[in-house]
């Protein structure tokens, strides 16, 4: 049986910008229930020294309605977060997709 969590995520597509070139909420693609999300914290260097980065860790379990894309802004508790890298399927020990995990951090 796969854990479920109680969380929905809601993916949206980037930012776009209108003719006068104010930017205006990317549509929404769909959204992820029953989500299980823990917080994270990390931090990286930069030209301006350590920067920390705050965010959350996602898993979604199967079926889900949108796979969401590295691209894509997701909203996490009426809060807008990038996606850390390409989000991955995870697999029990037989290979079977059991869900997608993914990280995120603040969105700016």
């Amino acid at each position: 049986m796969t854990a479920k969590g109680t969380e929905t995520v809601v993916v949206r597509k980037p930012p776009e910008e209108d003719r006068f070139g104010n930017k205006k909420p990317g549509a929404v693609v769909g959204s992820l229930e029953r989500c299980i999300i823990w917080p994270r914290s990390s931090t990286e260097e930069s030209n301006r020294g350590i920067v920390g980065v705050d965010g959350y860790h996602v898993w979604a379990p199967e079926p889900y309605a949108v796979t969401p894309d590295a691209a894509d802004i997701v909203e996490i508790r009426g809060v807008s977060y990038n996606i850390e890298g390409q989000p991955g399927d995870w697999r029990n020990r037989r290979g079977k997709k059991k869900g997608l995990l993914f990280e995120t951090s603040r969105y700016s």
